[in-house]
């Protein structure tokens, strides 16, 4: 591929090891695209692109920022977290006549707890999740 021009390189990630910037590729016409170049290209033109905007060639490389998750995503986390601790409400895993059988269902529940009120609730932002407790079993 060949390009004409670069503009508004940003790092991608924390580890520097990837820059997304704005291309205008002469196959594509006049319009630029969003394009991420790595430092662990295929191509030529990637690597050049890559190592171009890391040395300030195209201008110096915007700070990485992570992205805020959304409501919607910690909505699904918490769906997702839910349903993997499902099992605890069958009563046979917890039921002390069952061998072997979940001694510490409480902590399962106070977690379920939590979790589910963002699942019900969510909000956008990084989200101080609770530890999923680890199962102790009994005979």
């Amino acid at each position: 591929m060949n390009y004409t021009s670069v503009t508004s390189p940003v790092w991608n990630n924390q580890e520097h090891t990837a820059i997304t910037c704005m291309v205008v590729f002469t196959e594509l016409g006049s319009t630029p695209v969003s394009f991420t170049a790595d430092q662990n290209a295929t191509y030529d033109y990637e690597a050049q692109i890559f190592n171009d905007c890391a040395a300030g060639v195209y201008g110096p490389v915007a700070p990485y920022v992570p992205l805020v998750p959304t409501a919607g995503q910690n909505k699904t986390e918490a769906e997702s977290r839910l349903a993997a601790t499902d099992w605890v409400n069958e009563p046979d895993v917890y039921d002390p006549a069952s061998n072997p059988h979940l001694t510490n269902r409480s902590d399962f529940i106070t977690y379920r707890s939590i979790v589910r009120q963002i699942a019900v609730y969510p909000v956008a932002g990084d989200l101080n999740w609770p530890t999923e407790p680890t199962a102790i079993w009994a005979n």
